[in-house]
Parts: structure tokens; C-alpha cells; sequence
């Protein structure tokens, strides 16, 4: 039996959009179950970090309570999700209110959505999809694909987890796949009138102990590239799944950056610095005229622009640091490099970096995520 969750759909003709349609990003991820906390926390890391405003995820493995419970946690408006069962092990979809949505069709293996104001030149589509694993099940997909592509004309992008690569070259390791298994789905591209998207990134989404795979990709209709025609995807770095995530950019025309300006945080591993408190007690101890609550007010900015300026020269040389070593170990995972250089690489994140600095990387999961990924592929 399958089940479905879905929030209040929204209208997209009044919708005050606060985010420009022509450009966003859209976040796909295999997560490989994502009712665990470690997932979980790596999920809402990137949220943070990359700020998309559709995330599209696949083999949730979790139930309806358990996709609302984890929408709430992530700060999504709505939801359409189907929830894991014998059939599939679940897919959602999950977009902010600025975003104008339509539901189309959904399955266990796909969800179909327009995006803009109906019957609008803007208007587009967006499928995510995730393909059948068995070998001899995968033809399912294909059909799949065909019957999304008969059922609207306009520009399309289709994402997801496709469990099929095009060429070997798209693989490292294991047997090389039979051209039979690549040619079906290269036909099923043509019916379908898609073409691969291209990404910058590793060239591998999946990996186990011993193979590495694009299996997750976007494609693209000529006419969504022709309307949005400096759009990009990027194969994100190796997370707690085994599937790396992509991050679709939607975008006219290119900018210099997508972000807003940064809201002071205070971060937690600040406080294990023996400077922090110094600092802190004399950025407050500066005498603020006014009343008291201008007072306060006035101390606690002085406050926080002292820390930021503090922990900028204190902090940030560090995490080029880290950045550095992280870069050495994502492209030794690229290379298909021996068990001792990545262990080695492993034994530097662990042990050269401060206790203060892994608290971060613990909190952020930005290390040491692909340090347990790391751990995983080398155990026997």
C-alpha cells in the first residue's frame, strides 16, 4: 500500500515571492535513510550551507510522521512525500512558499511538479525520480521517464538517483557494465528529448568499498536550457549516505554570489578558546550612554563586533587548514587512490587538529563525515 504526505498546496498567482525565480538552487539527494541523527544533522548542514529553496530526496526510508517531523527540523514549508515501503523505499519532495509549486502526478518512484504561474512563458517542470537498482527491473525507469515526458511539453528537468550509468567511463572499479544496460538508458534519453546537464565535482555520486559510480544526475530539456541557459549542477562533497548530493543551480543570467549577508553567530567552540572570554569581558565592559535598554543593546553590538573580529584571524587560517586537507582527501576518494594514502590523510584529520577545531567539524559535519564515510569503505 502506498502512502502520502502532503502540506496545503499553495497558489502561485498571489504569492509575494521574496526569491527570484530566476535564480535558485535545488538540492537532490540519495540520503539513504534520513530518520538517523547523524543524516539528519548532515542534511541541515547543507541546508544551511547551500540555502536551497527545493530539496528532492530518495530511499527516505521513513514513515509520514517521521517526513513532517523532519520538514519541521529543516525549515521547509511544504511537503509531498511517499513513505517508505515494499514497493520503494520512499522519495519527497519539499519546496519554501516562495516557490510557486503545482503537483502533477506522484508515485513510489517519483514526484512531478510544475513551477511558475500556470499557463505563464516562465512556466517549467521539475521531476525527481528514483530508479529501480535491480538490473533486470531497470527498464521500469525507462518507461517511467517516457510516460512523465508524454504527459506535458514544457521545459523539463528531470533529477534523481537513475541507478544506471551512460558510458564506463562513468565508473571505477568492479566489472565494466554491459553496453545492453547503457544503451537502454541512452534510448531512453532520446525518447524523452533530454540531455545530460554536465556538473562540476568529483565524477563519481556513488561509491562502495570497492566501485565508484555516477549514478545521480540532472538532465535537462533544450527548452528549460534555452530559458534558463547558466544553470549548473554540482556534485556536492561525499556525505553520511554513500550517494553524494547535487546542488541544481537555477539561473538567467550569472552572479557573483547567491548569499546574503552573513548574520553574526555566535559559534559554541569559540568558548574553549582561552581568549574568548577576554574578549567578551572587555567588549563589554565599554560604558554605552542611554537608557538601560539602549545600554544593553549598544554592549551587546560592541560585543559581537569585537568576536567577529576576533575570531576572523584566529579561526579562519585554521580552516584553510582544514579545507586544505579535506580538498587532499576528496581527491585521493576521486583517484581511486590505495587504502594507506587514505588512511593516512584519515590519521592527519583526527590527530593534527586541535580539540577546540574537531568540535567544530563535529558540529558542522563538514570534516568528519567524510572521515566516517572513509572509515566505512576501509573496514574489512
Amino acid at each position: 500500500m502506498k502512502h502520502s504526505i502532503q502540506l496545503p498546496k499553495i497558489d502561485p498567482l498571489p504569492c509575494e515571492c521574496s526569491v527570484s525565480l530566476s535564480q535558485f538552487r535545488i538540492l537532490v539527494w540519495n540520503c539513504r535513510g534520513i530518520v538517523g541523527g547523524t543524516r539528519r544533522r548532515a542534511l541541515v548542514d547543507l541546508i544551511r550551507q547551500e540555502k536551497p529553496r527545493i530539496l528532492f530526496l530518495s530511499e527516505t526510508l521513513c514513515s509520514e510522521k517521521q517526513l513532517e517531523t523532519l520538514r519541521i527540523r529543516i525549515g521547509f514549508d511544504n511537503c509531498l512525500g511517499m513513505a517508505s515501503s515494499e514497493s520503494s523505499p520512499g522519495v519527497a519532495l519539499l519546496w519554501m512558499n516562495d516557490m510557486p509549486v503545482n503537483i502533477q502526478t506522484y508515485s513510489a518512484r517519483h514526484i512531478d511538479v510544475t513551477i511558475g504561474a500556470q499557463g505563464s512563458p516562465e512556466e517549467w517542470r521539475l521531476s525527481g525520480i528514483y530508479g529501480y537498482a535491480r538490473t533486470g527491473d531497470r527498464g521500469r525507469t525507462w518507461e517511467l521517464m517516457r510516460r512523465l515526458a508524454r504527459q506535458s511539453s514544457l521545459p523539463w528537468l528531470l533529477v534523481g538517483d537513475f541507478n544506471e550509468i551512460l558510458a564506463n567511463s562513468e565508473k571505477v572499479g568492479g566489472a565494466p557494465r554491459r553496453l545492453a544496460q547503457m544503451q537502454a538508458f541512452r534510448e531512453a534519453l532520446m525518447d524523452c528529448a533530454l540531455l545530460d546537464m554536465g556538473y562540476s565535482g568529483s565524477p563519481f555520486t556513488w561509491a562502495d568499498h570497492q566501485t565508484k559510480e555516477r549514478l545521480d544526475r540532472s538532465l535537462w530539456s533544450v527548452g528549460l536550457r534555452n530559458l534558463f541557459p547558466r544553470s549548473s549542477t554540482t556534485h556536492l562533497h561525499p556525505s553520511t549516505s554513500d550517494h553524494s548530493p547535487l546542488l541544481v543551480e537555477i539561473c538567467v543570467n550569472p552572479s557573483p554570489s547567491m548569499r546574503k549577508k552573513r548574520i553574526f553567530r555566535f559559534e559554541q567552540f569559540w568558548a574553549t578558546h582561552p581568549e574568548c572570554e577576554d574578549v567578551i569581558k572587555g567588549s563589554w565592559g565599554r560604558i554605552v550612554s542611554g537608557n538601560p535598554v539602549n545600554q544593553a543593546i549598544g554592549k551587546i553590538k560592541h560585543t559581537c563586533s569585537a568576536l567577529n573580529a576576533w575570531q576572523k584571524p584566529t579561526f579562519m587560517f585554521k580552516q584553510a587548514e582544514m579545507r586544505a586537507v579535506r580538498s587532499r582527501l576528496v581527491l585521493a576518494l576521486a583517484e581511486h587512490s590505495s587504502h594507506g594514502i587514505v588512511r593516512s590523510i584519515t590519521h592527519q584529520l583526527k590527530w593534527q587538529i586541535p580539540v577546540w577545531w574537531r568540535h567544530y567539524w563535529r558540529r558542522s559535519q563538514q570534516i568528519l563525515q567524510v572521515h566516517e564515510r572513509i572509515l566505512t569503505l576501509l573496514r574489512p
